[in-house]
Parts: structure tokens; sequence; C-alpha cells
């Protein structure tokens, strides 16, 4: 079967599985008592379901039927896991500490480490060829870009439809890129999450009806992390090194943005990295330019499409 028609079918069955299923997280949330009600930091005035994240889940891992990859198999639901028991500690008691936080997100890093996916090489930004990474290196580079992307998607799950958006937004993006570069398999794992995000925008744009909570923030940014150490990022040119820079440059900024204000707070690394608050780069835009919610979401979905157009710019202009 052609490469396209595989995408298109990948795409087109995972947007149909996250379209039906997402409805049926709000009883499963009802179930197991994961739905967040209002106040704290959180501006929602009514209970609202967490569970959303596994409607993009069971969407996403559609891309198993046309491209199976072992590792991904065992390390997603592993995210997806880590996030889950910080929504039920959310919903029951109270957040999850720090530490155990970090460990949980931890463990699917280390298994797609251990199955084999990390790094290895990018493209050298100083002349042709690769830059071969040595082990040590290697491994805890790949271990931090995983996490860290993970935590840097986590954060930007505080409006609407805001982590939905850019990761289609980066989904798409990234499907253009491994098209024109030939790999196969993350187009076919790209096109699974841009279908399932989009689906779920129906029901997540504001005013959402449910959310993706931890489990699917955490869950996409790992993915997005896991694609760029399984593809995109080993591309022999400089726009491998470039353009996933420039896709996920907005999760990145504001994961920056808020562990350097956190700490000069007086706050730990672990506990700025983990905890959770109103002081983020969208709370602090929406206050200054007086923006609403859906107002607020749009500029950053706009900022995305602008830098993911210079990223197939620099791609283009790289062949």
């Amino acid at each position: 079967m052609a490469t396209e028609l595989r995408v298109l079918l990948t795409f087109a069955l995972a947007f149909g599985m996250t379209f039906v299923l997402t409805p049926h997280m709000k009883r499963v949330a009802a179930s197991f008592g994961i739905i967040k009600v209002p106040g704290g930091r959180h501006t929602h005035s009514q209970p609202i379901p967490l569970t959303g994240g596994f409607a993009i889940f069971f969407g996403v891992m559609v891309a198993m039927a046309f491209e199976p990859d072992p590792a991904l198999a065992v390390a997603l639901p592993l995210a997806l896991g880590a996030g889950l028991v910080d929504d039920w500690c959310k919903c029951h008691r109270n957040d999850l500490a720090a530490l155990p936080k970090l460990i949980l997100q931890f463990l699917p890093a280390i298994v797609l480490v251990a199955m084999g996916h990390s790094i290895s090489h990018v493209s050298n930004p100083f002349g042709p060829g690769m830059l071969i990474l040595p082990w040590w290196i290697d491994y805890p580079l790949t271990l931090a870009w995983l996490v860290g992307m993970a935590n840097a998607v986590n954060f930007l799950d505080g409006m609407d439809g805001m982590v939905a958006g850019l990761t289609a937004i980066a989904s798409f993006t990234l499907l253009i890129i491994a098209l024109m570069m030939g790999s196969a398999a993350t187009a076919i794992w790209v096109a699974a999450t841009l279908g399932a995000c989009m689906a779920f925008l129906r029901y997540n744009f504001h005013p959402a009806s449910i959310f993706m909570g931890d489990a699917g923030a955490n869950f996409l940014g790992f993915l997005l992390a896991s694609t760029a150490v399984t593809g995109y990022f080993k591309a022999a040119t400089l726009a491998g090194l470039a353009a996933p820079l420039l896709i996920l440059f907005i999760p990145m900024f504001n994961v920056v943005y808020v562990v350097i204000r956190r700490m000069r707070q007086g706050k730990s690394f672990l506990q700025a990295l983990t905890e959770g608050d109103l002081e983020h780069s969208f709370n602090v835009l929406r206050r200054k330019m007086d923006f609403n919610p859906m107002e607020t979401v749009l500029v950053f979905l706009l900022a995305a499409m602008f830098l993911s157009a210079s990223a197939l710019g620099f791609v283009f202009a790289n062949r």
C-alpha cells in the first residue's frame, strides 16, 4: 500500500476513533470520579471530566495497525498512565508530589531508550554530515528531551483547545516534513496524532465539555518528543535540527519561562517543573492584553502557525 494512502487511512481512522470515543469518556470520568470541580487555579464554572486523553490515546494508537513500533506500544501507555495518576490525585486528594510525579514521567522515557530509541546522532550545524553522540551524552539528553517535552506540553494545558490545537499544528507540519523526507513511519504516527487532536477539538474548544487532563497532555508531549527521537531529528541537514526547534518553540519557551520564574521565587527545580499555578506565559498575556480565553488561544495558535511555516520554509531552503 502506498505511503500516502496509509497516511490518509491512519488520519481518518484516528479522527473517527477519537470523535466517537470522546463523549463516552465523560461516563468513564463519572464512574471513576476523575472530574475537576471549579476552584483553585481552574477557571471553569462547572465540573469537567478529565478523561479526554483516553480518546486521543486510542485514536493515536490506530497507527500501530499501519506502522507497528514495540517501543512506542509499551512507552506510550506508560506516559498516559503517568498523567492519569496525577489526574486521579487532583480529583481525590492533593496534587501528586514532585518526586513521584517525575519518577512516573521518567519510566516511559527509560523504556523507550532501553528498547533502542535515542537521539544517537543529529545533523551537524557546523558543516556536512552527522554528529554521533557518545552514550553518556546520548542517553541523558534523550531522557531529558522526552521528560522535558512531556512537561512542556502539559504546562500549556491551561485553556480550552490550547494543547490539542498546538499539537495539531505541530503534527501537520511534521507530516509534511516526513512525507518530503520519505519517512513513512514518522508520517503515519503524526497523521494519527493530527487526526486525534482535530477530532478532540470538537469537544475541547471553548467552551470545553471535556478536558484531556494531565494524562492526555503528558501523552501528547511524550509522543511529540518520541517522534523527534525516532524520526526527523536525524535528517542529514541543518533543517533536521532547526525544524523541530521551531515547531515546538512555544511549549519549550513556556516551560523555560515558568521554571525560571518559579525558581526565582525560591522553589526547587523539581517543584518548578511539576507544580501548577496561573503564571504561565498565556496567563500573563491574557492579563496584560485583556484577552478572553478564546482570544488568547487563537494568538498562540497563530504564533504556532507562523513558526511552523518558518520551519517548512527552512526545510525547503535546505533540501
